[in-house]
């Protein structure tokens, strides 16, 4: 049984919570949900609530286009 990407891929959320601190709430959500041939959960998803914003962050092992990115979307654009 591997450590499950809540657990490997970790740092986004190390990232959010340097950026903007500890959120007022994080729902969060672990699954296996691909045909992955592994014991852990391969998908999970964060929604963290902060008092003027959201965030979200989805983790995966299955996506086939590697892809780490941080967007910050603001009223007129957004960071990349």
């Amino acid at each position: 049984m591997g450590g499950g990407v809540q657990f490997d891929l970790i740092h986004e959320i190390d990232y959010l919570n340097y950026l903007f601190g500890e959120p007022l709430a994080l729902e969060k959500q672990y699954r296996r949900v691909s045909h992955l041939e592994i014991d852990s959960c391969d998908y999970a998803h964060y929604s963290a609530t902060y008092q003027k914003f959201s965030a979200n962050i989805t983790l995966n092992y299955f996506r086939r286009d590697a892809k780490r990115t941080l967007e910050i979307v603001r009223e007129k654009d957004t960071l990349l």
